[in-house]
């Protein structure tokens, strides 16, 4: 007898495995104690000048950090950021 379930389910190894079941939700690159971390940032803008700033860690991707600046999430290409460093809480 065959349980028939709505969830998601991953691939089952062989004939008599049960399928798992996968993970609710997203998840991120960083570990969850490093996220909405606060952070100094140095950074370099658009126009070439030289940032320096406090941010929360939010998570970071292929491009680059995600961080919210002034209450706004941004990405902060890699090849702009210079420095990124932990606060202590």
């Amino acid at each position: 007898m065959t349980e028939i379930t709505t969830e998601e389910m991953t691939t089952p190894n062989g004939w008599d495995d049960k399928p798992l079941q996968k993970r609710a939700g997203t998840r991120g690159l960083l570990p969850t104690s490093w996220l909405k971390r606060p952070v100094k940032l140095s950074y370099t803008d658009a126009t070439g000048m030289s940032v320096d700033t406090s941010a929360l860690l939010l998570d970071w991707c292929a491009l680059g950090g995600v961080f919210a600046i002034g209450g706004a999430r941004t990405i902060i290409p890699w090849e702009r950021l210079a420095l990124i460093e932990l606060v202590q809480d």
